[in-house]
């Protein structure tokens, strides 16, 4: 699923899939998603409904 969707958000922003990965990853880390992990597969939540007011 994850691969899936890594490879629609990166047809979707035209980029490689590794970079949408990386860059999720990276948004994870500031706090502005969540990965919830199923087994290998996880689904990225954003922890914010608006970033700028």
């Amino acid at each position: 699923m994850l691969r899936r969707l890594m490879d629609t958000l990166a047809k979707g922003v035209g980029k490689h899939a590794p970079n949408v990965s990386r860059s999720l990853h990276a948004m994870a880390q500031f706090g502005l998603v969540t990965l919830i992990k199923k087994g290998r597969n996880g689904t990225p939540q954003a922890t914010f409904e608006h970033l700028f007011p």
